[in-house]
């Protein structure tokens, strides 16, 4: 089962890709809020430059899913964590616009 082995890395992949993105936004928050309540408006232009790799991330893990999706038609279990994992990255993409946001403000 050389395939379901790949399978299973690739969702792996998927996974890491989607952790690192969650720790990216979660970053991006803590770095906005730091610059929104001290004034810096360095680090909000920093927040702001930043922002293409959550915005590059929701897209890579979109294509990825979509790929495993049409190459392997996955079931149940699997199935849920690939369109699931589409669904968190939009969500984290629209939680770093509201990163940039608040740098906006203060830059």
């Amino acid at each position: 089962m050389m395939t379901q082995r790949h399978f299973d890395e690739e969702l792996a992949d998927l996974k890491t890709k989607l952790l690192r993105m969650a720790a990216q936004t979660e970053d991006q928050i803590d770095q906005a809020l730091t610059a929104l309540v001290t004034r810096d408006s360095a680090l909000a232009r920093e927040v702001i430059e930043r922002d293409h790799q959550i915005n590059a991330l929701d897209v890579e893990i979109d294509e990825e899913s979509i790929r495993l999706l049409a190459l392997h038609q996955p079931a149940a279990r699997d199935l849920r964590l690939v369109t699931t994992a589409m669904k968190i990255a939009t969500e984290l993409e629209r939680v770093g616009e509201v990163d940039v946001q608040f740098a906006t403000s203060t830059a």
